[in-house]
């Protein structure tokens, strides 16, 4: 195998930086439309009987308060024995933990390593004994990307099977 030279490695970060950054801008068109629909889940709870009271409620919510408000919503209207109670729950534990890898996407601080075909999230100041880096291969951003879009999916039909 061949040395890449340094005129293949800038081509790398190159495609690399571009990638990512389509990949990342494309997470936030998804993870804003997941905002939305939660939103709209919450103001329907209880067959929207207070669509009006809970709009501007919900809409001042951050996303994490969304899911808490969905999360009292299932508590309170299905029972634990039932499916859909299991899912309702399962959803929100996957939407958790992708609004745990958004906030860090968002405040962290990318690079590129191109030797190893990396981009990096650096999460901390460069001061702080609490800073710490994240690695992610393109692939491992897709599949961030895919779960934005498959959390839409679920959470539409989880509120056509059983509506809270």
């Amino acid at each position: 195998m061949s040395e890449l030279t340094g005129f293949d490695l800038l081509r790398r970060r190159e495609h690399l930086e571009s990638t990512a950054a389509s990949l990342l801008g494309r997470m936030l068109f998804e993870y804003s439309r997941l905002d939305m629909a939660a939103g709209l889940c919450a103001v329907w709870v209880d067959e929207g009987r207070l669509l009006k009271e809970l709009t501007p409620r919900v809409q001042a919510m951050s996303f994490h308060k969304k899911l808490e408000f969905i999360d009292a919503a299932v508590d309170r209207n299905i029972k634990k024995s039932k499916p859909s109670y299991r899912n309702y729950k399962l959803w929100l534990n996957r939407a958790n933990t992708v609004r745990v890898v958004r906030n860090e996407l968002v405040h962290g601080r990318w690079g590129v390593e191109a030797a190893s075909e990396h981009v990096v999230n650096v999460i901390g100041l460069p001061t702080s004994e609490d800073q710490r880096e994240v690695r992610y291969r393109l692939e491992d951003l897709e599949a961030i990307l895919a779960e934005l879009k498959d959390l839409q999916i679920v959470l539409y039909k989880l509120r056509e099977q059983r509506p809270l």
